[in-house]
């Protein structure tokens, strides 16, 4: 555990905030397969809630949530969305469904538990086929949603996982293992056709979620040392997770891309609609009880759409008397700025009444000076082109001659789609949809 600052956009700050580094056990990948990159806790008893609840920034500990269209170099996809203190309206669609939190029942640390009437393969001829057994309508199946984890849901293997395989005709080659991107979700067989059709999951509400091909079935992917996203397009990955037990299903970030959640802990409810992927925005305040309301009114402030954290490095230590003494820099820097401001302007808008300098010199020896040193910079600017223009050029090769070896493993960066068409996999074998890649010639090295 450590202490540092919080930046919440450019009007919110969180001082001497507690943080802590979450560790991966010696076996295992922990939250380091699931989540490579830094955690912000907004579940239950969260502390950023608490702090801004408390701050008077937000009326209630409410988070909206939006993953975004998550699929592969498609140019149909959106920015995700998240909310501290209410919702998104512009990424909803239709009427929510309004559940309770789950109290005590169940092992899901969310509360937020759900119960799936359906599930329903949407082939390309206009056919659907349920994975439920007739026998088994009347008794839902029971998920807890759990946003973090990096899938659509998971699944029991029987019947419902080995089910769908049946239906798609494919076969299961295990799990991947690639840290941060799709970790735990269903490789298939590469062999085999890729299932082309939608997935759809209804709950008992009413409501039903749709999951479009390109964000249920993607090739698998990874992030490489170079912080890079690369993708195997050989490889196809259902972002579904098959559970071996008879355990508690969970439902992912991915179900996400088609669905919006709003979560209300102090009122202890949570809503889930049909997401409209859209980049408009239309923010929504929720009081303690889940009704709009008007930020203006009850908040300190109005609200902000663009979040970022940066938190300050170090152990935490004097944290307090440390934030002091940046806002006192920060002060003695601002007056500095002023003083200088007035100085220059008081400077430059002086008129000069003599065409001598105060020290003596001639008007041409300064003017021969101005020269020279006007050369001299020339001369420092056109090295410095060459320096940047060199190194663009050498950049240019190694990440040339990475792309190209990348290919020839298999692998493949996402940018690589402004290079040449995407492959679309079985059966998109169109001419101009295939990639060019093999006629890019490695460099080399001159005599």
């Amino acid at each position: 555990m450590f202490n540092s600052t919080l930046y919440l956009g450019n009007e919110l700050t969180l001082k001497s905030f507690p943080m802590a580094q979450p560790v991966a056990a010696e076996d295992r990948w922990g939250l380091y397969g699931t989540s490579p990159q830094h955690l912000l806790g907004v579940g239950t008893e969260s502390t950023v809630l608490s702090a801004l609840k408390n701050s008077g920034r937000i009326a209630s500990r409410s988070v909206g949530y939006y993953w975004g269209l998550d699929s592969v170099g498609s140019k149909e996809d959106t920015p995700g969305s998240l909310v501290f203190g209410g919702y998104d309206r512009a990424k909803t669609f239709g009427d929510g469904d309004e559940m309770d939190f789950t109290l005590g029942k169940d092992n899901c640390q969310s509360k937020m538990m759900i119960s799936i009437s359906g599930l329903t393969l949407n082939f390309r001829n206009g056919t659907d086929l349920s994975l439920f057994a007739s026998s088994n309508q009347e008794n839902p199946l029971r998920a807890c949603v759990v946003p973090q984890n990096p899938f659509i849901m998971s699944l029991n293997k029987e019947p419902y996982f080995d089910n769908l395989l049946d239906a798609i005709g494919s076969n299961y080659m295990g799990l991947s293992k690639l840290q941060g991107v799709d970790y735990k979700g269903s490789l298939l067989d590469p062999n085999l056709p890729w299932y082309d059709g939608d997935f759809t999951i209804k709950l008992t509400t009413g409501l039903s979620i749709t999951i479009p091909n390109n964000q249920l079935i993607v090739p698998e992917r990874r992030i490489g040392e170079d912080a890079e996203i690369y993708r195997n397009d050989s490889q196809p990955l259902l972002r579904i997770s098959r559970l071996e037990s008879d355990g508690l299903i969970s439902i992912g970030r991915f179900f996400f891309t088609a669905a919006y959640l709003a979560s209300n802990e102090d009122a202890g409810k949570f809503t889930i609609w049909n997401a409209n992927p859209t980049t408009d925005q239309a923010l929504v305040a929720l009081d303690p009880n889940n009704k709009a309301i008007d930020s203006k009114v009850t908040c300190t402030a109005t609200p902000v759409s663009t979040v970022s954290a940066s938190p300050d490095q170090g152990d935490g230590s004097n944290q307090n008397n440390e934030d002091e003494e940046d806002d006192q820099s920060e002060k003695d820097k601002d007056k500095a700025g002023e003083t200088a401001t007035t100085t220059t302007t008081t400077t430059t808008t002086t008129p000069t009444t003599t065409p001598q300098s105060d020290n003596g010199l001639p008007v041409a020896a300064i003017a021969g000076i101005a020269a020279g040193a006007g050369a001299t910079g020339l001369i420092c600017i056109s090295l410095l082109v060459w320096w940047i223009l060199r190194r663009k050029r050498r950049a240019m090769g190694e990440s040339d001659a990475m792309s190209l070896a990348s290919v020839q493993t298999g692998w493949s960066r996402t940018d690589d789609f402004k290079l040449a068409y995407p492959s679309q996999a079985y059966p998109h074998f169109i001419p101009q949809e295939l990639g060019t890649y093999n006629e890019r010639r490695p460099p080399a090295e001159m005599p």
